[in-house]
């Protein structure tokens, strides 16, 4: 029976972790797909105020039951781009308060209302009722599914107190604070909940298996535990997605730390610890000063929240820098529209157009030979650039319903060509790495000289095509005459070029290729011709 047990858990705990990961990737993709302006304005509006940051945090952890879950809700709002990472920070912050509440009330069985999420979520994203909210529904779906792996983890954990194994653990650890703040940090990663420690713990005080400091410890050790966790489930993540994780890890795993080492040096003085004084002092039962030193616990990671405050944003930025196509995701520029003028609203959404066209040469790293991204990787900054170029419409939509003089509207006209000629560009440079992989694969398969020389007319258009994008980064970044000058001599009229090159393609590539490697030309005489465009519109 125990051995039915024991794999019954095993099996239960791996599809918990499971659940969990493809609800959070399900969440993130979902809300990205609902990251209007409007919307995050909506949003950074409700979490602007200290009160309601602070209550949506309390009630996110009070229904989450844990410390690691609003964690990876807030990457998904902040990686979507909904929310701002500075005031994710503040939600994550306070949602440790909330999580003090299952010890007074013993347990919470949220499984029957996340079933009926997932179900009705479920059934409507495949319905696809509202075609407008089905972002909501699978979103709605993707986040139960991850409170349900979590709850599996918990379930697949509850047997381990009453093993037997775990009743040695627990009476060799007896006596040693130290080893009781370890176990308690082991505890935590297994176990997943620090809620449910603090209960196991205080049954632990009625049988008298531990001391009180002991108790205390173990509830401290779990502050590294919850850190620990969270390193480890977002061990796969980079950037801004890390940068919550290593936020709820150091806030964790600081203030167990500090008061673990309070009652150490409280030990060595022959002072009373925290928990000897609630018991002695304020006369408060034993078995309650567990939960209690939980709330101490948990407001000291707000305290030490908010008291460095803004600078959370810098050092987290030291510790995971976000990559490119994180920040390209969220603008930086036309969320400060509101209450601005025309022309320096124009002017600020020419600076977020800035940003697309810096990133536009990384765009061709899957097919260079010295590229630092992957193929997959590039799809991906293709597609923030799309969002971005998303936002960027919806801003100059906003501009155009204002009152504008001429010279502004003049100014207007240009940013709205230039962009629909990035877009155009973003979408050729697509097809022009597309078409150059698939024949690279394609020439795997053949050998010759004349597979050489096609491998070679790959490079050397990607290569022309790069530095053509790179001299227009150029230009933006320094916008000196010179730069200017060479980007308008690189991308003129350059259709003898053009045609001699279809010529030397038709002699020199066998032809089965010749027709990949002349689509392939067109498409680089279309993205020149649009780096043009986009030159002439500035």
């Amino acid at each position: 029976m125990q051995e039915f047990s024991t794999v019954s858990a095993l099996a239960l705990f791996v599809a918990g972790l499971a659940l969990f990961f493809h609800g959070l990737e399900g969440v993130a993709s979902s809300l990205s797909l609902v990251a209007s302006r409007s919307m995050r304005r909506h949003i950074d509006r409700l979490s602007k105020s200290w009160i309601l940051s602070g209550v949506g945090g309390f009630l996110l952890g009070m229904v989450a039951q844990s410390a690691t879950a609003p964690a990876f809700i807030v990457t998904g709002l902040v990686s979507s781009g909904l929310l701002s990472l500075r005031r994710g920070l503040v939600l994550v912050a306070w949602s440790n308060m909330g999580v003090v509440v299952l010890p007074f009330i013993a347990a919470l069985n949220l499984k029957a209302g996340i079933i009926g999420v997932l179900g009705i979520g479920g059934m409507l994203a495949t319905c696809k009722f509202g075609r407008s909210l089905l972002p909501l529904w699978r979103g709605s779906f993707m986040l139960a599914l991850l409170m349900l792996g979590l709850e599996f983890l918990k379930e697949a954990s509850v047997p381990i107190p009453s093993l037997p194994w775990f009743r040695e653990i627990v009476a060799g650890v007896e006596g040693s604070l130290i080893l009781g703040f370890l176990f308690g940090a082991v505890v935590r990663v297994v176990v997943q909940s620090t809620s449910a420690i603090v209960v196991v713990t205080v049954a632990f005080l009625h049988s008298s298996d531990f001391s009180l400091d002991q108790a205390a410890m173990l509830v401290h050790g779990t502050g590294v535990g919850v850190g620990a966790t969270v390193l480890l489930l977002g061990r796969g993540v980079t950037g801004i997605p890390r940068q919550v994780s290593l936020f709820i890890g150091i806030l964790n795993a600081s203030s167990g730390s500090i008061l673990a080492a309070l009652l150490l040096i409280q030990e060595s003085l022959g002072m009373p610890s925290l928990a000897e004084g609630m018991r002695s002092v304020c006369g408060i039962p034993a078995v309650t000063v567990p939960p209690l030193l939980f709330v101490v616990q948990q407001s000291l990671c707000s305290v030490i929240a908010l008291a460095v405050g803004k600078r959370w944003v810098r050092w987290l930025a030291v510790l995971s820098p976000p990559t490119l196509q994180q920040s390209l995701q969220t603008p930086i520029h036309i969320d400060r529209l509101e209450g601005a003028d025309p022309m320096t609203a124009l002017e600020l959404t020419a600076l977020e157009q800035r940003r697309v066209v810096l990133a536009l040469p990384d765009l061709l790293d899957g097919v260079r030979s010295g590229g630092e991204r992957s193929a997959e990787a590039c799809l991906g900054l293709s597609r923030s650039c799309a969002e971005l170029g998303h936002e960027i419409h919806e801003a100059l939509s906003l501009i155009s319903g204002q009152t504008l003089e001429p010279p502004e509207q003049e100014r207007l006209l240009a940013l709205a060509a230039r962009q629909r000629s990035l877009e155009l560009l973003g979408e050729e440079l697509c097809r022009f790495t597309s078409a150059v992989l698939h024949e690279r694969r394609v020439g795997e398969e053949r050998s010759g000289s004349k597979s050489a020389a096609t491998r070679a007319y790959l490079v050397a258009m990607t290569e022309a095509l790069h530095s053509i994008l790179l001299q227009m980064a150029r230009v933006e970044e320094k916008r000196g005459p010179l730069d200017e000058d060479a980007l308008r001599v690189m991308t003129e009229d350059r259709s003898e070029t053009m045609n001699a090159a279809r010529q030397d393609i038709l002699a020199t590539i066998e032809a089965a290729a010749a027709p990949s490697a002349l689509y392939v030309l067109s498409l680089l005489d279309r993205c020149v011709w649009l780096v043009r465009q986009v030159g002439s519109s500035r």
